[in-house]
């Protein structure tokens, strides 16, 4: 828990935030579409394409009809399979809606593109007011807060040792149970589930002994977070920006805030 001082600080900092947001005094530049998940969405629809087409021209050629309908019927839902994941990645790479923006933020997060993760937050929260740890057993293991995010590595330093702290890290990203309230029209309040899957990815080395093995270690001694969030958003051009990089302010776990800066703040 943070003293009041630092709440009441965090929450008059905010209002400033906003207010530069809605004046125009900082424009925030849109992140654009995120082309990791275009490349990976492109070469699984590649894929999907390529096994039924691979395929038709292998069982085509002299085979029995009735089996060749067979396979071939079978290799396209292996490449429906494929492409559909495919074809989702590369229309959800770019943050046109909260969902969009939430996902595309901590899974950024996640994999460790903290350069993705970072474009998706409004520049004037890139500042040097401390950010604190959540009062969580799984998390913040691996850093010393406070961090100041207007630093090179502050950003960075904060969610890594926050979520990816074990060796050779990996962190699961899954939001589920989303209810956004569009208080004004470039402002969003979003609240929803967040559950996190963290542990190291050096248990697959087991894979060598035995495939099984490894899945069995790596889920018993994965980390499980779940945690109930609120983020507030604001729209930038055609896309949808977090208000706050950390893991949740002060100014958005009490978000009553916004109903003196003109807006209805959330019910």
């Amino acid at each position: 828990m943070h003293d009041p001082g630092y709440e009441r600080e965090a929450i008059e900092r905010a209002r400033r935030k906003l207010a530069e947001l809605r004046s125009g005094k900082v424009v925030p530049s849109p992140a654009g579409p995120f082309w990791g998940r275009i490349v990976g969405g492109g070469i699984l629809i590649l894929l999907g394409v390529a096994f039924p087409a691979g395929t038709w021209a292998l069982l085509s050629d002299g085979a029995d009809p009735d089996a060749a309908r067979i396979g071939i019927a079978l290799v396209a839902l292996l490449g429906l399979a494929f492409a559909v994941p495919g074809l989702v990645m590369v229309l959800t790479s770019k943050a046109t809606t909260q969902r969009r923006a939430l996902t595309l933020f901590y899974k950024s997060i996640g994999r460790g593109n903290m350069r993705g993760a970072r474009a998706l937050v409004v520049p004037n929260d890139l500042d040097d007011f401390p950010r604190h740890y959540p009062d969580h057993a799984a998390l913040g293991q691996g850093g010393m807060p406070p961090y100041e995010f207007d630093r090179g590595t502050g950003f960075h330093s904060y969610w890594t040792g926050l979520v990816r702290y074990p060796a050779s890290p990996y962190c699961l990203v899954r939001i589920s149970n989303l209810h956004v309230e569009e208080i004004d029209p470039d402002l969003a309040v979003a609240e929803f589930d967040l559950k996190l899957g963290i542990n190291t990815s050096l248990w697959m080395v087991l894979i060598l002994v035995t495939l099984l093995l490894a899945l069995i270690v790596d889920l018993a001694t994965r980390k499980r977070v779940k945690a109930q969030m609120r983020k507030i958003l604001v729209r930038v051009g055609d896309e949808w920006h977090l208000f706050s990089g950390e893991w949740q302010g002060p100014d958005e776990a009490d978000a009553i805030w916004l109903e003196d800066v003109g807006a209805r703040g959330p019910r």
